[in-house]
């Protein structure tokens, strides 16, 4: 697998992820009139699985630029 198609494959994840966790949160606020949290672990803020792949989302993003910067930078 090339360079590209890993790039690729990362970012539309990532979109994936994002978008995903959007519409669930979304579905949910339409559908129940608030979003549902079930996920309490005490020592951090009670959220839900969409939350998490929002986050995650955003995350592999970030990386992916930052990848994607760095190898512009080596190839100038």
């Amino acid at each position: 697998m090339g360079k590209e198609k890993v790039k690729t494959s990362m970012l539309q994840i990532s979109y994936g992820l994002i978008l995903g966790g959007a519409f669930s949160n979304l579905f949910d606020r339409i559908w129940y009139g608030y979003v549902i949290d079930y996920l309490d672990l005490r020592v951090w803020p009670v959220f839900n699985l969409s939350d998490t792949a929002i986050t995650v989302g955003v995350g592999l993003f970030l990386l992916n630029s930052l990848k994607i910067r760095r190898e512009k930078k080596t190839h100038s």
